[in-house]
């Protein structure tokens, strides 16, 4: 059986864009792609709302995937392919990040999987589905505020891609493929959900057959 980690933020997790709660199994992106792959393969969730790659959140701790990381791993192995999604909640004002410094926080979940990992396991990494065009509207979540936040959304595609090639990792532009919803800007519909577990059916199946 090949052993899959999905590592990513509220998006992974199955946020609902209207607040109501949380995705069953049978939307969730991890779980559709279970679904496509079958019995002989085993997807682990681990999607967390406000996961950043290394920014600390002050009103929300354990939110930083390199403090997180080694429990997660050690918990899971051993492991095919850990399935990278994270940059969106550094996108937030309060991090002042731009695209560049989101990638070399990435960078560091990256290296520390190898580490951990001993370089045994194959690493895909997925540039979020972009934020909305009216993101940093009044109405939508304060925490992109500034429509910087938006623009550092936009370019993290470029910045990922590059940090693939350079750590010899598997990449996925997610945005070339699916949206975010109208309602919050922020999170996918159940469609685009399985949209994407469709694309990363396709890339596992490359990676690991």
């Amino acid at each position: 059986m090949k052993n899959i980690l999905c590592f990513g933020d509220s998006n992974t997790y199955g946020l609902i864009a209207d607040g109501s709660g949380r995705y069953d199994e049978k939307i969730r992106f991890p779980m559709v792609l279970q679904s496509l792959l079958g019995s002989n393969y085993h997807i682990i969730e681990e999607g967390c709302p406000g996961r950043t790659t290394i920014f600390k959140d002050p009103t929300r701790p354990y939110l930083k995937a390199t403090e997180y990381l080694f429990p997660c791993l050690y918990s899971h192995m051993p492991l095919d392919l850990i399935i990278v999604m994270l940059g969106t909640n550094d996108c937030k004002t309060i991090f002042n990040a731009n695209a560049k410094k989101i990638s070399d926080g990435l960078k560091q979940v990256i290296n520390l999987i190898k580490e951990y990992t001993f370089n045994e396991v194959d690493i895909l990494i997925v540039s979020p589905p972009c934020l909305g065009d009216k993101i940093y509207l009044d109405e939508y979540d304060p925490d992109y505020s500034d429509i910087k936040n938006l623009e550092t959304a936009k370019e993290l595609p470029l910045y990922y891609e590059k940090l693939a090639q350079e750590e010899n990792c598997y990449f996925l532009n997610a945005s070339k493929y699916v949206v975010v919803s109208e309602i919050d800007q922020e999170h996918m519909d159940k469609d685009n959900h399985y949209i994407l577990a469709k694309e990363l059916f396709q890339k596992v199946k490359e990676i690991i057959g």
